[in-house]
């Protein structure tokens, strides 16, 4: 999946586009200064700024992104948590042992994913908005690779 996102924390709004290849796989190319990306590769997840060649590495397990790229386990997640339907979406409440709460918003017409809501490692509430998605634009593995810095 192909999408341009908005993500609000601490104040701050930044924008971009993200390329998910599940079950492992999510890069985050953010439209700002420093050239920030997210990258989840299989069981790492780094913060990369490509201006400053810096890496900065953040514990996957800590993140809700091994839940959120694997099907099996969003699915268990979506099953386990408190759905409420509002005008257009479905709000869905989970709740992990160790990480706290997300909440997930679904268009209720073609059940796709809009956006989420947490509470970051750092305590930080972050949303995140989905829009302009593309199903199978043909990303390869290698995309997802994290940077080698010297």
């Amino acid at each position: 999946i192909k999408f341009d996102f908005i993500q609000i924390s601490s104040g701050k709004q930044e924008v971009g586009i993200c390329y998910l290849k599940r079950p492992y796989y999510l890069k985050c190319e953010y439209n700002d200064k420093n050239q920030k990306e997210l990258i989840v590769n299989r069981k790492k997840l780094v913060i990369y700024h490509k201006r400053y060649k810096k890496i900065y590495n953040y514990p996957l397990s800590k993140s809700y992104f091994n839940e959120i790229l694997n099907e099996k386990e969003f699915e268990k997640m979506i099953n386990e948590g408190i759905i409420k339907k509002e005008e257009n979406t479905f709000q869905v409440n989970c709740f992990l042992k160790g990480k706290g709460e997300i909440v997930f918003y679904f268009n209720s017409e073609n059940f796709d994913l809009k956006g989420w809501d947490l509470i970051s490692l750092n305590n930080n509430k972050i949303i995140f908005k989905i829009h302009n998605s593309v199903k199978n634009p043909g990303i390869e593995k290698n995309f997802f690779n994290i940077p080698q810095i010297n």
